[in-house]
């Protein structure tokens, strides 16, 4: 048995979901298909954005594939997107930093 956010087929944990290739049982909520969703309700939330940031954890075993979905979609809407990647409060602090300086905000 399993429970797991992330993708078990992409982390390697089972060959499909259909057939498993062994005796497993378990629940996944594949948190990282939701990730152009977002992208999408963000535009439906702020219509025309110039520019969309997403912060991405490196150490996610998902984040390649995150970030590869996020880009489809991103292509597929039209919309520029700036994917960071960020681990401790410092580089999370600078990857703000670099996102607010390479794109049209008003920060208020």
């Amino acid at each position: 048995m399993f429970v797991t956010a992330l993708d078990p087929v992409n982390t390697g944990l089972v060959s499909s979901l259909n057939r498993p290739g062994a005796n497993l049982t378990g629940a996944s909520s594949i948190a990282g298909a939701l990730g152009a969703k977002r992208l999408e309700l963000i535009r439906e939330l702020v219509p025309k954005p110039e520019l969309i940031a997403v912060l991405i954890h490196p150490n996610n075993p998902m984040a390649e594939a995150d970030k590869s979905e996020l880009a489809q979609t991103a292509a597929r809407l039209g919309q520029r997107i700036e994917i960071v990647s960020a681990v401790t409060p410092e580089e999370i602090s600078a990857a703000f930093s670099r996102v607010v300086e390479s794109g049209p905000f008003t920060v208020k």
